[in-house]
């Protein structure tokens, strides 16, 4: 009998610091020995064990890559097999299709041993320029980290992105030259009577990009302390959200495979800086399907026949991220509303409308608590 295979090491875990700037996400959640952390650990090892066992091992390695997307993609395709099996339905992960394709589906999705759709998951986040820009920050964040401010934390407002590749260490010390000319007990008293608009700030601005850096007093029982990083808060600049990305992720998806004998499911995960805002990314989601399914010539990709699209969904929002289900008003192959317990969004061409149909919550079909993950103190 071979040895069963998990997502996580076997290990003890001490660690009670919140993640760093620009750790993976696999390597805190991996690393924490926060109660949150175990909660989510222990959840993720019972779905991986109902998963497939032919498919266990590509799993395992992409939910333990370093990078990011990689993470989230494997997150995202175990939730889903989750999410359908709790529903009901049975799953069989990677299914054959016919022809001779090299190419793979994620799931065939089934009611007892009736086939009923295939569903196949994708991500829609920021573009490789935007991941760029993404990592020239993140640098200069880990430099930040590492500087001397013994009195100090910092929230920084940004503006803009970097173009180019600032210097972090050239940063660095101007920052600490400014922040050594403060009074950490004048700005609290500042701070307490008066407010954070009452704090001096410090501009720096590297080719588009504009930092103002706002020196927030340490607790007194920290200051001076090793290994606090500076880092306090960021706040980006508010922008219009906007998701090209879901239409391409649709559109890429949905011709795929060719002309299928059943309903076809893309489901999306749109992973960004802004998906704080799950409604508003909805909606966007669905102006975006409608250029993916109408284009100059009419209905097209009638091959698909409904996206089910998350919002920002990671192991610890997967409580209470719930997916909506919206259909394609010319499929070729209808999704059966009936089918599908969770919200869904169904046109009505008739009418020239969307009739938003309620459904139950993800936490109540995954049976999870309304809290999730379960905070630290108990």
């Amino acid at each position: 009998m071979g040895i069963s295979i998990t997502l996580f090491d076997n290990m003890v875990r001490t660690d009670q610091r919140p993640a760093r700037q620009n750790e993976t996400l696999f390597d805190y959640l991996t690393a924490s020995g926060r109660r949150p952390a175990a909660c989510i650990r222990e959840l993720l090892e019972v779905w991986f064990r109902r998963f497939s066992e032919l498919a266990k091992q590509d799993l395992r390695n992409r939910f333990r890559s370093s990078i990011n997307a990689q993470h989230l993609g494997a997150v995202f395709e175990l939730y889903l097999h989750e999410l359908l099996c709790s529903t009901g339905f049975t799953v069989r992960v990677h299914p054959d299709l016919l022809g001779d394709r090299k190419t793979r589906l994620d799931f065939l999705v089934l009611k007892g041993s009736q086939p009923c759709f295939y569903l196949e998951a994708t991500l829609a986040g920021p573009s490789r320029d935007k991941v760029a820009e993404n990592a020239r920050i993140d640098q200069v964040y880990k430099t930040l980290n590492h500087m001397q401010s013994p009195n100090f934390f910092l929230a920084i407002r940004l503006r803009g992105a970097p173009a180019t590749a600032p210097s972090g260490k050239r940063l660095s010390r101007e920052l600490e030259q400014w922040l050594s000319g403060l009074d950490p007990d004048e700005l609290e008293h500042r701070l307490t009577s008066q407010g954070i608009g009452s704090l001096p700030s410090f501009l720096w601005s590297h080719d588009g990009w504009d930092l103002h850096f706002i020196p927030i007093p340490k607790p007194a029982a920290v200051r001076g302390s090793p290994g606090v990083r500076p880092i306090g808060v960021t706040m980006p600049e508010m922008q219009r959200i906007c998701h090209p990305s879901i239409r391409k992720a649709v559109a890429a998806k949905a011709t795929k495979y060719g002309g299928l004998d059943l309903p076809f499911v893309v489901s999306v995960n749109v992973i960004d800086i802004f998906m704080q805002n799950t409604d508003i990314l909805r909606y966007q989601a669905r102006n975006e399907l409608r250029g993916a399914w109408f284009g100059p010539t009419g209905p097209q990709n009638k091959g698909m026949s409904a996206a089910l699209i998350a919002v920002g969904l990671d192991p610890w929002t997967i409580g209470n991220r719930t997916p909506i289900m919206i259909h394609h008003p010319w499929a070729t192959h209808p999704f059966p509303p009936d089918q599908w317990p969770l919200p869904q969004w169904i046109p009505d061409l008739h009418e020239g409308s969307i009739v938003e149909r309620p459904g139950k919550s993800v936490a109540e079909v995954l049976s999870l608590p309304n809290s999730w993950p379960p905070p630290d103190a108990l």
